[in-house]
C-alpha cells in the first residue's frame, strides 16, 4: 500500500514531467527550426537578500541565446518556505514567458537556500551592496549591539566587527563573500578568441575588490578574451577587449559628416582600433592626416 506522502511525492512528479513536455511541446511547435536548448543547475546552500528570488541568484543558466538567457535568468522564483522545487522553476520561466527552448534541469526535488541573516543584511545596506552577502564567523554575542565599522567597501574578504556587549566592546574577526550574478565563461576559452553566444552562461558569482564584472551577456557578443578562460569564470572589464576592426595600414572608408551632408572617399589607417575608438587616418585624396571614430569594420567618420 502506497503511503499518502508517497502518494503525494508521485502526484507531484507526474504533474511536473506534465509540465515540462507541455512546455517544450508549444514552444517547439511556434518554430520551424529546433528549439534552443535552456539549461538551469542549481545547487543548495545558497544565501540570498531580502525580496524577490530570481533564477541567477541560485541558479547556474547556460542558453545559446543572449535574449533567452538574460531573460530566463531573471525570473522570479515564489518558492513555499526556504526550498525551491522543478515546478517552483518551471513556473517562473513560464510566468516569464519563456518559449521556443528545450529545457534541461538539474537539481534535487527539494534545494534548501537561506535569506540573509540581521546582521548581513545591517552590513550589506550599510556599504551600498546590491548583491547578497555572506558573513563567516565562529559565533557572534547573544544580546550583543553591533558597533558600525569605521569602513566597509564591497569586495572586502574579512573585517573584525565589533561589538558592545553590556557595556563592554569585544571583536569577533569574520570573512565576508560578496556575491552577485555575472556572465561566465560556459566552456574553456583560449587567450585571443572571439566570444559566441554559445561561450556564455549567468551564475552567481564571489565578487572580488575593485573589478567590474557584466551582467548582460549581448555586451560580450563578438568580444576577445585576453587570458585563457575555464568554465565558470566571470568576465571582467580587465580580460576582455573589444575586437580590432581596422588595424594600421588598411585601406578604409572615409566619412565626412557635416550637418545633413555626408561625404565618403578612400583613406589609411595610420592608427589600429576597436569600434568607437579615435584614431588617426589619412586621405587618399587630399594626403591631409585627420582624426576620425571607428564607427563599423573599414570605416571611419571625421565630423566638421
Amino acid at each position: 500500500m502506497v503511503s499518502s506522502n508517497a502518494g503525494r511525492r508521485v502526484l507531484l512528479r507526474a504533474r511536473l514531467c506534465r509540465i515540462i513536455v507541455s512546455m517544450i511541446a508549444v514552444s517547439v511547435l511556434s518554430f520551424s527550426a529546433e528549439a534552443l536548448d535552456l539549461s538551469v543547475e542549481i545547487k543548495s546552500g545558497a544565501v540570498v537578500p531580502s525580496g524577490p528570488i530570481r533564477l541567477k541568484d541560485v541558479a547556474y543558466v547556460a542558453c545559446d541565446s543572449p535574449e533567452i538567457l538574460t531573460g530566463s535568468s531573471s525570473a522570479i522564483l515564489r518558492p513555499s518556505g526556504n526550498t525551491i522545487t522543478p515546478e517552483d522553476v518551471v513556473t517562473a520561466l513560464t510566468q516569464a514567458g519563456i518559449g521556443g527552448v528545450s529545457l534541461r534541469l538539474v537539481m534535487a526535488d527539494n534545494v534548501p537556500f537561506r535569506r540573509e541573516n540581521d546582521i548581513e543584511r545591517w552590513l550589506r545596506n550599510y556599504s551600498g551592496w546590491t548583491g547578497a552577502l555572506e558573513v563567516e564567523s565562529d559565533g557572534f554575542p547573544q544580546g550583543g549591539r553591533l558597533i558600525p565599522p569605521d569602513s566597509l567597501y564591497p569586495g572586502a574578504q574579512a573585517i573584525n566587527l565589533r561589538f558592545d556587549v553590556a557595556g563592554v566592546e569585544q571583536i569577533y574577526p569574520a570573512r565576508l563573500r560578496w556575491i552577485l550574478p555575472a556572465v561566465v565563461a560556459d566552456s574553456y576559452l583560449r587567450k585571443g578568441v572571439y566570444i559566441k553566444n554559445t561561450d556564455l552562461a549567468i551564475a552567481a558569482i564571489e565578487v572580488r575588490r575593485n573589478r567590474k564584472y557584466y551582467d548582460d551577456p549581448r555586451d560580450l557578443v563578438g568580444m576577445t578574451v585576453e587570458r585563457d578562460m575555464a568554465k565558470g569564470d566571470p568576465f571582467t572589464v580587465r580580460i576582455t577587449e573589444e575586437p580590432e576592426l581596422i588595424r594600421t595600414g588598411d585601406l578604409i572608408r572615409l566619412l565626412y559628416r557635416s550637418g545633413s551632408l555626408l561625404v565618403s572617399t578612400s583613406g589609411r589607417a595610420m592608427d589600429r582600433g576597436a569600434l568607437g575608438d579615435r584614431i588617426k587616418v589619412r586621405n587618399d585624396r587630399t594626403r591631409k592626416i585627420v582624426f576620425g571614430i571607428v564607427t563599423g569594420p573599414g570605416t571611419v567618420e571625421v565630423s566638421e
